[in-house]
């Protein structure tokens, strides 16, 4: 019988300690529900040049997931210095204000002299009002709220919010470089023409263009580039005044992120920006090349016809016979074409005669009047093209003469 009440005693013992550790357990849980607004779970990807998050690489951004009491933040291409060992956030919350504060860790002293995108990822426990005005890093980011939405997401650059849909991250620029690359020899070296690679990989996209011609004497050179929509512009610009027998070379790199469309337009263009008599600079803009690439995966190579627009350029006198004297056409870098004629009397006129442009295939294309399509049209098309004689065939026409029947024109090059 004593047995039994020991063993009765020691259930009654084990059972208390089971109840009261349950107790304690529960009232843990509940501190931390009903406790302060507090940051844990941090983590990050480390530094990388494209991110495997939500977000593309681009603007950084903060998304805001409600999760019960607590919020799930994604920090997406956040900078931070390329030496960082470990990423450090606190949380708190007052009067309806959510303070949010991110310091990398670094190691001792060590800093290096660029910034990285990185991913960080962390649980902000207690943030269970419906609205809270957002700070990071002490910098205002205006109301948040999730009375209508589950999830905010914040640009951390230009303050804009977007919802469940999230934000349409559109192409962007992330670093462009250009420098001087003349070889030792370019006669007769096929390698030196110029070009342009694209290269392509997982929604990063690279175009270099390489072996383009430099001012004898130069003291800027740099290359811009711009993007809207799905047309790409690369821009290589020099402060001095490129001649055909000047053997300097350089490249061009831009590099783009976001790059999610299979098709994009490249358009390329040279700028010479030359000081007048008073100072004053102005820039000329010369369009190099035009096109449609359809994007893959890897490396595209285009080798482009520079030399072509080079040698189109300036005045060309058409050598077959004309009854009233000597005449021809003029290129000009903006695209307009003039026709000269000197008369046998010595009197001389010009007058706007048409357009030129690159099309999308990267050819020179010559069109009379406009650029709009006109009944019964005369075309006309460079059949080739060097530095001192040209040929430009008509077709078409009232009569609609086939590309294969027409006469050729031949033109030479005049100073």
């Amino acid at each position: 019988m004593k047995f039994f009440k020991i063993i009765q005693t020691r259930l009654v013992i084990i059972l208390v300690v089971v109840f009261v550790g349950m107790t304690l357990t529960c009232c843990s849980t509940q501190e931390i529900v009903n406790g302060p607004v507090s940051a844990g779970d941090v983590s990050n990807t480390g530094c990388q040049s494209q991110t495997r998050g939500t977000s593309i690489i681009g603007n950084p951004t903060l998304k805001l997931t409600k999760d019960g009491v607590n919020l799930q933040a994604e920090f997406y291409n956040y900078r931070l210095n390329c030496a960082y060992k470990d990423v450090r956030v606190d949380c708190s919350a007052k009067d309806g204000e959510l303070d949010i504060m991110i310091d990398e860790v670094m190691e001792g002293d060590i800093y290096a002299n660029c910034l990285c995108p990185v991913n960080i990822y962390c649980t902000i426990y207690n943030a269970n009002e419906s609205e809270y005005r957002l700070k990071i890093n002490n910098e205002d980011f205006g109301l948040i709220s999730f009375k209508n939405h589950r999830i905010t997401e914040i640009d951390l650059w230009n303050h804009e919010q977007a919802h469940e849909e999230g934000f349409d991250h559109s192409l962007v620029t992330t670093w462009d470089y250009a420098h001087e690359i003349t070889p030792v020899n370019l006669e007769g070296r096929e390698d030196w023409l110029p070009r342009i690679y694209f290269t392509h990989y997982e929604n990063e996209l690279g175009m270099n263009y390489q072996f383009f011609r430099l001012p004898q004497e130069y003291n800027d050179f740099h290359v811009e580039g711009e993007a809207k929509g799905d047309t790409i512009t690369m821009t290589v610009v020099t402060d001095g005044v490129i001649t055909k027998d000047s053997p300097r070379r350089g490249s061009a790199s831009l590099h783009f992120a976001n790059a999610t469309s299979s098709t994009y337009h490249f358009n390329l263009i040279q700028q010479s920006m030359v000081m007048d008599s008073d100072g004053n600079y102005h820039a000329t803009n010369k369009p190099i090349f035009k096109k449609k690439v359809d994007i893959q995966e890897g490396e595209q190579k285009i080798i482009i016809r520079t030399n072509q627009v080079d040698a189109l350029l300036g005045r060309w006198q058409y050598t077959g016979y004309m009854y009233d004297g000597f005449g021809g056409m003029k290129f000009l870098e903006d695209g307009t074409i003039i026709s000269w004629m000197t008369m046998h009397t010595g009197m001389y006129n010009e007058s706007e005669w048409g357009l030129w442009w690159i099309d999308e295939n990267g050819d020179i294309v010559i069109k009379m009047g406009t650029k709009e399509p006109m009944p019964d049209e005369t075309y006309y098309m460079i059949i080739s093209i060097t530095d001192d004689e040209m040929v430009i065939r008509e077709y078409g026409g009232i009569a609609d003469i086939p590309f294969e029947a027409c006469h050729d024109r031949t033109y030479k090059r005049i100073n």
